[in-house]
C-alpha cells in the first residue's frame, strides 16, 4: 500500500503542471488571447514575405477586430521586442483595384485604429506604428521591410521558433 499512496502524491503533486502545461495552447513566448496565438518576429522583411512566413506556421498575419484584442497585442508587442519605434507589419491590406482595406485572413473589417494624420496615401499595407506612443495603424509600401506579427487558432498552434527567427 505504502507505494500506491506515494504514487498518488506524485501525482497530485504534478497535477497542477500539467493542467498548466495544457492551458496554454500557444508556443513558449506566444500571446495566447481570445483563442488566438500571437507570434512577434523581429526579422525585418517585405509584405508578401512576412505572410508567406506565417501560413507556413498556420497562420497570417495579424488582423485586429476589437479595441480589446487591439491593447492586448500592444501590450504584447511592447513587452516582446526592444522596441525602436519601428513599424510591426499587419495583415491589413488594399487589394489590387480597390479601394477598401482587407484582412488577408478574410476576417471583416470592422474596428479601426488609423493613425489621426492618416493620409490616406493609398500604400496597399498597414502596419502599427507606435510614433505617437500607443500602436495605431498606418500604411506602409509592402516593399519596406518591418518586423512583423502572427497570428493563428490556438487549435492550429504553429510549431515553436524562436523569437527573431529568421523568415
Amino acid at each position: 500500500m505504502a507505494p500506491l499512496g506515494l504514487g498518488l502524491l506524485v501525482c497530485l503533486a504534478l497535477a497542477p503542471f500539467a493542467a498548466n502545461a495544457q492551458a496554454d495552447p500557444c508556443p513558449a513566448g506566444w500571446l495566447s488571447y481570445n483563442g488566438h496565438c500571437y507570434g512577434y518576429f523581429e526579422q525585418e522583411v517585405n509584405w508578401q514575405q512576412a505572410e508567406a512566413f506565417c501560413q507556413s506556421h498556420n497562420g497570417h498575419l495579424a488582423s485586429i477586430q476589437t479595441r480589446e484584442e487591439h491593447q492586448a497585442v500592444a501590450d504584447f508587442l511592447t513587452k516582446a521586442q526592444w522596441w525602436e519605434r519601428e513599424d510591426v507589419w499587419l495583415g491589413l491590406f488594399l487589394p489590387s483595384q480597390s479601394r477598401t482595406w482587407a484582412w488577408v485572413d478574410g476576417s471583416p473589417l470592422g474596428y479601426t485604429a488609423w493613425e489621426k494624420h492618416y493620409r490616406r496615401a493609398w500604400k496597399a499595407c498597414a502596419a502599427l506604428d507606435d510614433s505617437y506612443g500607443f500602436m495605431l495603424w498606418d500604411d506602409d509600401s509592402c516593399y519596406d521591410r518591418n518586423p512583423f506579427l502572427c497570428k493563428s487558432l490556438a487549435a492550429a498552434a504553429p510549431t515553436p521558433t524562436p523569437q527573431g527567427a529568421q523568415p
